[in-house]
Protein backbone atom coordinates (compact mmCIF):
# COMPACT_ATOMS: atom_id res chain seq x y z
CA UNK A 1 0.00 0.00 0.00
CA UNK A 2 2.80 2.40 0.84
CA UNK A 3 4.52 1.57 -2.42
CA UNK A 4 1.33 2.32 -4.37
CA UNK A 5 0.88 5.68 -2.64
CA UNK A 6 4.47 6.59 -3.38
CA UNK A 7 3.99 5.76 -7.08
CA UNK A 8 0.82 7.86 -7.25
CA UNK A 9 2.55 10.81 -5.60
CA UNK A 10 5.53 10.51 -7.94
CA UNK A 11 3.20 10.33 -10.94
CA UNK A 12 1.31 13.42 -9.83
CA UNK A 13 4.57 15.28 -9.31
CA UNK A 14 5.73 14.29 -12.79
CA UNK A 15 2.44 15.52 -14.29
CA UNK A 16 2.79 18.85 -12.50
CA UNK A 17 6.40 19.29 -13.70
CA UNK A 18 5.64 18.30 -17.30
CA UNK A 19 2.40 20.26 -17.38
CA UNK A 20 4.08 23.33 -15.96
CA UNK A 21 6.86 23.05 -18.50
CA UNK A 22 4.35 22.72 -21.33
CA UNK A 23 2.45 25.94 -20.60
CA UNK A 24 3.60 29.54 -20.87
CA UNK A 25 1.94 32.96 -20.85
CA UNK A 26 2.42 35.79 -23.34
CA UNK A 27 1.52 39.23 -21.96
CA UNK A 28 0.03 42.12 -23.93
CA UNK A 29 3.42 43.83 -24.19
CA UNK A 30 5.18 40.72 -25.55
CA UNK A 31 5.43 38.45 -28.55
CA UNK A 32 7.04 35.03 -28.46
CA UNK A 33 9.00 32.68 -30.71
CA UNK A 34 8.72 28.94 -30.10
CA UNK A 35 11.97 27.18 -31.02
CA UNK A 36 12.73 23.51 -31.50
CA UNK A 37 16.43 22.73 -31.54
CA UNK A 38 17.13 26.40 -32.26
CA UNK A 39 14.72 26.70 -35.21
CA UNK A 40 11.19 28.22 -35.23
CA UNK A 41 8.46 25.57 -35.02
CA UNK A 42 6.50 25.36 -38.27
CA UNK A 43 2.96 26.70 -37.97
CA UNK A 44 3.27 28.08 -34.44
CA UNK A 45 6.77 29.51 -34.28
CA UNK A 46 5.51 33.08 -33.84
CA UNK A 47 2.95 33.99 -31.19
CA UNK A 48 1.58 37.52 -31.11
CA UNK A 49 -1.70 36.90 -29.26
CA UNK A 50 -1.57 37.38 -25.49
CA UNK A 51 -2.73 34.52 -23.29
CA UNK A 52 -1.85 30.95 -22.33
CA UNK A 53 0.04 28.82 -24.87
CA UNK A 54 1.80 25.48 -24.93
CA UNK A 55 5.07 23.90 -26.03
CA UNK A 56 6.62 20.45 -25.86
CA UNK A 57 8.66 20.23 -22.63
CA UNK A 58 12.40 19.58 -22.86
CA UNK A 59 12.29 19.81 -26.68
CA UNK A 60 10.96 23.27 -27.35
CA UNK A 61 11.85 26.57 -25.70
CA UNK A 62 10.36 30.05 -25.91
CA UNK A 63 12.01 33.41 -26.60
CA UNK A 64 10.05 36.47 -25.49
CA UNK A 65 10.42 39.79 -27.34
CA UNK A 66 9.11 43.22 -26.40
CA UNK A 67 6.14 44.41 -28.45
CA UNK A 68 6.38 48.06 -27.37
CA UNK A 69 8.19 51.01 -28.93
CA UNK A 70 11.84 50.89 -27.82
CA UNK A 71 14.68 53.41 -27.82
CA UNK A 72 18.29 53.21 -28.98
CA UNK A 73 20.72 56.01 -28.21
CA UNK A 74 23.90 56.99 -29.97
CA UNK A 75 26.90 58.22 -27.97
CA UNK A 76 27.85 61.85 -28.61
CA UNK A 77 29.11 62.08 -32.17
CA UNK A 78 31.38 64.75 -33.64
CA UNK A 79 30.38 65.66 -37.20
CA UNK A 80 31.82 68.06 -39.77
CA UNK A 81 29.20 70.34 -41.33
CA UNK A 82 29.38 71.54 -44.93
CA UNK A 83 30.84 74.90 -43.77
CA UNK A 84 33.69 73.02 -42.01
CA UNK A 85 32.23 73.66 -38.56
CA UNK A 86 32.71 70.78 -36.12
CA UNK A 87 29.62 69.98 -34.06
CA UNK A 88 28.92 67.49 -31.30
CA UNK A 89 25.54 65.80 -31.81
CA UNK A 90 23.50 63.83 -29.27
CA UNK A 91 20.77 61.76 -30.98
CA UNK A 92 18.49 58.74 -30.55
CA UNK A 93 15.85 56.70 -32.37
CA UNK A 94 12.63 54.97 -31.38
CA UNK A 95 11.87 51.66 -33.03
CA UNK A 96 9.55 48.67 -33.01
CA UNK A 97 10.13 44.99 -33.77
CA UNK A 98 8.06 44.22 -36.87
CA UNK A 99 9.67 40.92 -37.94
CA UNK A 100 10.41 38.93 -34.76
CA UNK A 101 11.96 35.95 -36.55
CA UNK A 102 14.41 38.09 -38.50
CA UNK A 103 15.08 40.15 -35.38
CA UNK A 104 15.98 37.04 -33.38
CA UNK A 105 18.10 35.56 -36.17
CA UNK A 106 20.08 38.75 -36.90
CA UNK A 107 20.56 40.52 -33.55
CA UNK A 108 19.37 38.00 -30.98
CA UNK A 109 17.83 40.47 -28.55
CA UNK A 110 17.33 44.08 -27.43
CA UNK A 111 20.98 44.65 -26.50
CA UNK A 112 22.20 43.46 -29.89
CA UNK A 113 19.58 45.57 -31.65
CA UNK A 114 20.53 48.71 -29.72
CA UNK A 115 24.19 48.25 -30.62
CA UNK A 116 23.40 47.78 -34.31
CA UNK A 117 20.96 50.69 -34.42
CA UNK A 118 23.44 53.00 -32.69
CA UNK A 119 25.90 52.28 -35.50
CA UNK A 120 23.17 52.79 -38.14
CA UNK A 121 22.15 56.08 -36.52
CA UNK A 122 25.74 57.34 -36.39
CA UNK A 123 26.18 56.70 -40.11
CA UNK A 124 22.89 58.41 -40.99
CA UNK A 125 23.69 61.46 -38.84
CA UNK A 126 27.14 61.84 -40.43
CA UNK A 127 25.80 61.55 -43.99
CA UNK A 128 22.88 63.95 -43.57
CA UNK A 129 24.55 66.64 -41.45
CA UNK A 130 27.70 66.72 -43.58
CA UNK A 131 25.52 68.15 -46.38
CA UNK A 132 24.22 71.06 -44.25
CA UNK A 133 25.87 74.07 -42.65
CA UNK A 134 25.82 74.99 -38.96
CA UNK A 135 22.88 77.39 -39.18
CA UNK A 136 20.76 74.86 -41.07
CA UNK A 137 21.54 72.15 -38.52
CA UNK A 138 20.93 74.28 -35.45
CA UNK A 139 17.93 76.30 -36.65
CA UNK A 140 16.81 76.71 -40.25
CA UNK A 141 16.39 73.13 -41.52
CA UNK A 142 16.67 71.03 -38.38
CA UNK A 143 13.24 69.36 -38.72
CA UNK A 144 13.82 68.42 -42.37
CA UNK A 145 17.27 67.02 -41.56
CA UNK A 146 15.81 64.86 -38.80
CA UNK A 147 13.30 63.41 -41.27
CA UNK A 148 16.15 62.47 -43.60
CA UNK A 149 18.05 60.84 -40.74
CA UNK A 150 15.00 58.77 -39.81
CA UNK A 151 14.39 57.66 -43.40
CA UNK A 152 18.00 56.60 -43.93
CA UNK A 153 18.18 54.82 -40.57
CA UNK A 154 14.92 53.01 -41.29
CA UNK A 155 16.22 51.63 -44.59
CA UNK A 156 19.17 50.05 -42.81
CA UNK A 157 17.12 48.91 -39.82
CA UNK A 158 14.75 46.76 -41.89
CA UNK A 159 17.42 44.09 -42.28
CA UNK A 160 17.27 43.60 -38.49
CA UNK A 161 13.50 43.15 -38.50
CA UNK A 162 12.73 46.54 -36.93
CA UNK A 163 11.09 49.76 -38.08
CA UNK A 164 12.42 53.15 -37.01
CA UNK A 165 9.37 55.07 -35.82
CA UNK A 166 11.10 58.32 -34.94
CA UNK A 167 14.51 60.00 -34.80
CA UNK A 168 15.54 62.92 -32.65
CA UNK A 169 18.52 65.23 -32.22
CA UNK A 170 18.55 65.95 -28.51
CA UNK A 171 21.37 68.50 -28.53
CA UNK A 172 23.91 70.13 -30.85
CA UNK A 173 27.00 71.70 -29.25
CA UNK A 174 30.44 72.86 -30.18
CA UNK A 175 33.07 70.21 -29.34
CA UNK A 176 34.88 70.65 -26.03
CA UNK A 177 38.13 71.78 -27.63
CA UNK A 178 36.24 74.44 -29.62
CA UNK A 179 34.53 75.67 -26.45
CA UNK A 180 37.92 75.95 -24.77
CA UNK A 181 39.24 78.09 -27.64
CA UNK A 182 36.12 80.28 -27.50
CA UNK A 183 36.46 80.72 -23.73
CA UNK A 184 40.09 81.73 -24.15
CA UNK A 185 39.09 84.31 -26.77
CA UNK A 186 36.46 85.79 -24.45
CA UNK A 187 38.97 85.96 -21.61
CA UNK A 188 41.46 87.73 -23.88
CA UNK A 189 38.77 90.23 -24.96
CA UNK A 190 37.73 90.87 -21.36
CA UNK A 191 41.35 91.51 -20.39
CA UNK A 192 41.77 94.19 -23.05
CA UNK A 193 38.40 95.81 -22.22
CA UNK A 194 39.31 95.94 -18.53
CA UNK A 195 42.51 97.79 -19.39
CA UNK A 196 40.65 100.11 -21.78
CA UNK A 197 43.40 99.44 -24.26
CA UNK A 198 43.64 98.77 -27.95
CA UNK A 199 44.61 95.39 -29.25
CA UNK A 200 47.40 95.06 -31.80
CA UNK A 201 46.49 96.34 -35.25
CA UNK A 202 44.78 99.54 -34.10
CA UNK A 203 41.51 97.82 -32.94
CA UNK A 204 39.79 99.29 -29.90
CA UNK A 205 38.67 96.58 -27.42
CA UNK A 206 36.96 98.80 -24.89
CA UNK A 207 33.42 98.27 -26.28
CA UNK A 208 34.11 95.09 -28.29
CA UNK A 209 33.75 96.85 -31.68
CA UNK A 210 36.53 97.11 -34.22
CA UNK A 211 37.34 100.76 -34.92
CA UNK A 212 40.35 101.81 -36.89
CA UNK A 213 42.33 104.71 -35.54
CA UNK A 214 41.94 107.86 -37.60
CA UNK A 215 45.23 108.71 -39.20
CA UNK A 216 44.16 111.94 -40.88
CA UNK A 217 43.69 113.97 -37.75
CA UNK A 218 46.16 116.88 -37.17
CA UNK A 219 49.14 115.92 -35.09
CA UNK A 220 48.20 118.60 -32.53
CA UNK A 221 44.91 116.77 -31.78
CA UNK A 222 46.45 113.36 -31.26
CA UNK A 223 47.07 112.58 -27.60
Amino acid sequence: MKTFSFLVAALLLLVVIVGGGALFTVSQTEQAIVLRLGEPVAGRGLITEPGLHFKIPFIENVVFLDNRILSAESPNLEVLASDNQRLEVDSFVRYKIVDPLRFYQTVGGILGANNQLASVLNSAVRRVLSEANQQQIVRDERAALIVKIREQANLEAHKFGVEVIDARIRRVDLPQHALSDWSALRLFSFFWRARGAKSPGGVECGDGRARKETLTRPASQIR
